[in-house]
């Protein structure tokens, strides 16, 4: 499996958390469009003729499936000419924003996710044939480094294995709000998780600590989650006792 991963970053707007804001728009959701969600998983694939210049039919129909599902999958014709530069082209014509330079990325930013047992990629598991758990892209950063959009082309296939699991964080937020509003509540705070330092294999990381849910302008965000191996019955637990103090000092 061969797969170039491109963290980006979109032009920042002023970010307030759901502790502050009440009860947007964009936190509100309803069954019918839970139902549109799982509709549109059902039709993610966009063809794409050319990379280099995309049709405005087919920007359309990628915009599309982002606003139903956030996310598209595009596959490009066979015989396509698909590499670095066309891959920056491509995210420049959907305005997906600048890339993030992180610690084992190229210069444009590019990571090329494979197996590579030299130097620090083989203390990283994305540099490994071991599973990723759930997470969020950048879940480590500070505010002012915020990972927007995420672009993964795969270059060659895995002979074995290789699928990706993933939710739209909007329909997370709505879940978690049905099982108790206090758990989304309590997971916007600003003091919400704290990622601990990082000096090791090559980092330079210090504490990072805000929310999980955040509110930008008018759109749920979502960072810092990374998931654990603490069994769901212990997490709801952890999540009650938070949700509880935030009650009481409310």
């Amino acid at each position: 499996l061969n797969i170039l991963s491109l963290p980006l970053h979109s032009a920042s707007a002023h970010r307030t958390t759901t502790e502050t804001i009440g009860n947007p728009s964009c936190l509100r959701m309803t069954s019918m469009d839970l139902d549109d969600y799982r509709k549109a998983l059902d039709d993610l694939v966009v063809d794409i003729q050319d990379p280099r210049a995309l049709a405005p039919s087919e920007r359309l129909a990628m915009r599309e499936r982002l606003r139903r599902a956030n996310m598209v999958i595009y596959r490009c014709v066979a015989g396509a000419r698909m590499d670095r530069t066309v891959l920056a082209a491509f995210t420049r014509q959907l305005g997906l924003g600048r890339p993030d330079q992180n610690l084992l990325a190229a210069n444009d930013g590019l990571s090329e996710v494979e197996v590579k047992n030299e130097g620090h990629f083989s203390q990283y598991i994305p540099y490994t044939n071991r599973s990723l758990n759930w997470h969020s892209d950048g879940y480590y950063l500070t505010g002012d480094r915020i990972i927007r959009t995420m672009l993964l082309h795969c270059m060659s296939p895995a002979a074995k294995g290789g699928s990706l699991e993933a939710i739209d964080h909007r329909v997370l937020y709505h879940l978690l709000a049905e099982r108790d509003v206090r758990f989304p509540q309590a997971l916007s705070r600003r003091d919400a998780m704290t990622i601990p330092a990082h000096h090791d294999h090559g980092a330079a990381r210090e504490d990072s600590t805000g929310p999980v849910f955040f509110v930008e302008g008018n759109t749920l965000r979502m960072r810092r989650a990374r998931a654990s191996c603490v069994p769901t019955c212990r997490i709801e637990e952890m999540l009650l006792k938070t949700a509880t103090r935030v009650n009481r000092n409310d």
